[in-house]
């Protein structure tokens, strides 16, 4: 879908902008964005908001709840109840 990959696309895009302006907790609400764009998981966007999420004490909750949804949506239940 062109929509979902242009969206995709300008997420990244935007992340990161936010992390060349210091700015994690907001680089990682931007890359959830992008992945939940995929239809399946791509390995290393999910790497990188394991990463930024392991360096971040994201105070808003909502990012991670649409990354627990979005597996719950993909039955992959571990990644969902983690999330």
């Amino acid at each position: 879908n062109r929509e979902r990959d242009l969206v995709r696309s300008a997420e990244i895009s935007m992340a990161e902008l936010q992390l060349k302006n210091s700015r994690p907790e907001e680089a990682l609400a931007n890359y959830i964005n992008a992945l939940c764009q995929c239809p399946t998981p791509e390995p290393e966007l999910l790497r990188t908001i394991e990463e930024l999420f392991d360096s971040t004490s994201p105070r808003d909750p909502e990012p991670l709840l649409r990354l627990g949804l979005y597996f719950r949506s993909l039955r992959d239940f571990p990644k969902a109840i983690f999330w």
